[in-house]
């Protein structure tokens, strides 16, 4: 058995998986959080083998398309995210294609080879760096598109030319159809339709609630990075009519109160888009839910007001409540008094101990975090 490390080691963890694998390590940096996660190509039919063994070692792990492996973790105020594969991931999208021991073999000696195929067969070019490897490269690897010598069929017609390559990539419609065969492109169209298919109606909303300065708005910046989903800000600012409500605020107290008839207005604009994402299958994580804010647990008629709106507003499918010692939350937003911060906890917890939910301490980083993704990833 072995494992082939491509960006950077993270220390006794991967020294101990080297150990168990016999890995071979290509290249490392001091900091792999700033170039993406580390990825690992791993031998056919070892996916379960890699999986026990990462759970040993208390990261949080789910299948990859059935072949293969990620696995997070976070050390040290750092998340560290794994990715094992059996095969490269774009050729998910060609059920009938499968990748050869020689190209397998030659990416281990020439990461350029994989970078290539993964940058084109994902049709992205959302980055400039993308389309210029593909340019720098399409000499070297171009010809083993419309070959076997890396996959089991060709990919690609014949004679393939580098402008079509980058039309595919840019997703350019009369691209694809000289780049591909037809049968390729039904093939295509199939897995991708396919895979939306499996996501319809699938999805969910996840809302991270807490007193400001719980550590809401870094959670989710960590947990969205790690599992790819949309994020949407669901607090009481950032409306689009803004300015206008800040101008009512200055108005009289009973003029100023309407301001959340327009905010309950807006709110539910912003629960329609979040409602066809997740009809879409999509993963949606909000940072605040309507409803759940700091007026919650107060008995003013603000309070009041704001809890008659969202009586009946929808509500998210899970929710991660953050919490913390209610000085240390002061500490870090001083306009809210520490009695506050303690009524808000006590009435947050209180109104979602029927709902599906997590309560996540904020104070030790590392424990909070990989507690949270967790949740997130398992349940």
């Amino acid at each position: 058995m072995y494992v082939v490390l491509s960006l950077a080691m993270i220390g006794d963890d991967i020294d101990y998986v080297s150990r168990i694998f016999g890995a071979k390590i290509l290249n490392e940096v001091s900091d792999f959080l700033e170039n993406g996660d580390i990825d690992f190509f791993i031998p056919r039919g070892s996916t379960n083998l890699v999986f026990e063994e990462l759970v040993k070692l208390d990261y949080v792990v789910m299948h990859r398309y059935g072949v293969g492996v990620y696995a997070r973790k976070f050390m040290n105020g750092k998340l560290y995210h794994l990715d094992f594969a059996e095969d490269p991931l774009p050729f998910y999208l060609f059920p009938d294609v499968k990748s050869t021991d020689k190209f397998l073999e030659d990416m281990w000696s020439d990461r350029s080879l994989e970078k290539f195929y993964r940058y084109f067969l994902q049709f992205r070019n959302y980055k400039p760096k993308f389309t210029s490897h593909v340019k720098e490269n399409f000499n070297i690897y171009g010809k083993y598109l419309s070959d076997t010598t890396y996959t089991t069929k060709p990919l690609c017609k014949s004679s393939i030319l580098l402008n079509d390559v980058i039309g595919v990539m840019e997703k350019r419609p009369v691209s694809f159809l000289r780049v591909f065969s037809m049968s390729r492109l039904c093939r295509l169209f199939l897995a991708v339709l396919n895979m939306h298919w499996q996501k319809l109606g699938k999805g969910e909303v996840v809302a991270f609630i807490g007193a400001d300065g719980s550590g809401k708005t870094t959670v989710l910046e960590y947990m969205s990075r790690s599992n790819g989903t949309h994020k949407i800000y669901m607090g009481d600012i950032n409306f689009k009519l803004q300015k206008f409500y800040e101008w009512l605020f200055n108005r009289p107290l009973y003029i100023a109160r309407v301001v959340y008839v327009f905010m309950y207005i807006e709110n539910w604009f912003r629960f329609l888009w979040i409602f066809f994402k997740k009809s879409k299958g999509d993963i949606i994580y909000t940072d605040r839910w309507p409803g759940y804010n700091q007026y919650l647990g107060e008995g003013t008629m603000l309070s009041k007001t704001h809890k008659f709106l969202y009586t009946f507003f929808p509500q998210p499918d899970r929710f991660v409540l953050l919490v913390a010692e209610p000085e240390v939350i002061h500490a870090r937003k001083q306009e809210l008094s520490i009695a506050h911060i303690s009524r808000l906890q006590i009435a947050l917890a209180e109104a979602i101990k029927n709902r599906e939910h997590i309560i996540v301490e904020t104070n030790d980083f590392d424990a909070s975090m990989n507690k949270a993704l967790s949740y997130l990833v398992n349940v």
